[in-house]
């Protein structure tokens, strides 16, 4: 797998409807002051208006500030995963994620994930996502990103897949590359059937 047609930026970013998605409506007024200091320690402050882009080295920090914070003592894979969830159901309450919530639920849980190289297009300027239909409610997603957040993309998936109707949706890592990683998606029926 490969490209997915976008060019990688000078600097990869992520957007700004991201960052207020988890932090102003997923985490629901979960900013603690000792986590809101840390945030503006990295470079985002939340008392401010949010910038419209923040580089992913910051992101990246914010989120492990997080689960530092708010999920003290869990497992980080466990802790990112449901981290993943608050960002995507965050999103939801944002102006793009909102009509990106309407698009999901009018296109079901097959069409969505053909959709997701164009919905992680509105995340961020760098994504590449390539996606592979391996059978009824199968599928396997390579992203151009191994960015040691374990779990995180899985809950995010999940949630995104949740919003378009799947039913029990499960998202996994089967590959970590140095600079991409390999996920299986499956729900409903797809569940039911032996991996291969």
């Amino acid at each position: 797998m490969g490209t997915g047609g976008r060019k990688e930026p000078r600097e990869r970013l992520t957007y700004g409807s991201v960052v207020e998605g988890l932090l102003r409506h997923g985490l629901q007024g979960q900013v603690p002051p000792g986590l809101r200091a840390r945030l503006q320690r990295i470079g985002v402050d939340v008392e401010r208006p949010l910038l419209p882009a923040y580089p992913l080295p910051v992101w990246l920090h914010c989120l492990w500030a997080i689960i530092e914070e708010l999920y003290p003592g869990q497992p980080p894979e466990q802790a990112f995963r449901a981290l993943g969830a608050r960002t995507t159901e965050g999103y939801s309450h944002t102006l793009v994620g909102r009509a990106i919530g309407v698009l999901t639920r009018m296109l079901g849980p097959r069409r969505t994930v053909l959709r997701i190289p164009q919905l992680l297009a509105s995340t961020d300027n760098w994504s590449r996502v390539e996606v592979l239909e391996r059978g009824p409610c199968h599928f396997e997603l390579w992203h151009n990103a191994a960015l040691g957040t374990p779990g995180y993309l899985e809950g995010v998936l999940e949630a995104l897949l949740r919003e378009a109707g799947a039913k029990e949706p499960r998202a996994r890592a089967l590959e970590l590359g140095e600079a991409h990683t390999l996920y299986e998606l499956r729900w409903g029926d797809g569940l039911t059937r032996a991996p291969g």
